[in-house]
């Protein structure tokens, strides 16, 4: 999005935990990390450590457990995120996740029945077109519409809405 994360780093606006340094035999630069993404308990406890440590309030955001699941079966990354969803509300956060259709379709209901918010994103391959739609709003009414946006350097999100004539 065209974010200097290092800038929120230092400002303490923003933690990074790495989870794939040890995957790939390097050694992790990182202050927060753990040493392979399957590791769950490790992963949960770190999230615990800085959630501790900024003092709650904090907005915890996972991108994708849906990469776990050649490794990992989707009841365990199901329980994962419930427990760690559960302890980042808790504490006054937002716990966001990324998740591909990939995963059996059970375990992406069980998921969406676990999540307050669900945004859908499609690419449209030939004209390379993103497109964007809100599914779902816990105790909030929204529009399903889809939504074309494009992600431009130094400028993040922009939305292409048609304009209506009146």
């Amino acid at each position: 999005l065209g974010l200097n994360l290092k800038e929120f780093e230092e400002k303490g606006n923003f933690v990074f935990i790495d989870c794939y340094s040890g995957l790939a035999g390097k050694q992790p630069e990182e202050k927060h990390f753990v040493s392979s993404p399957t590791d769950l308990t490790s992963l949960g406890t770190e999230i615990s450590v800085i959630l501790s440590k900024l003092g709650g309030n904090v907005d915890v955001y996972m991108d994708s457990p849906a990469s776990l699941l050649a490794s990992v079966r989707p009841e365990t990354i199901i329980s994962f995120i419930h427990a760690t969803g559960a302890k980042v509300k808790g504490e006054g956060g937002k716990f966001c996740f990324t998740m591909s259709p990939i995963i059996s379709k059970e375990a992406l209901n069980k998921m969406d029945e676990a999540s307050d918010c669900i945004i859908e994103l499609q690419l449209n391959e030939p004209k390379h077109e993103r497109r964007l739609r809100i599914r779902k709003v816990k105790g909030r009414k929204h529009s399903f519409k889809w939504f074309n946006f494009s992600i431009e350097p130094g400028e993040g999100i922009i939305f292409h809405v048609k304009s209506m004539k009146v």
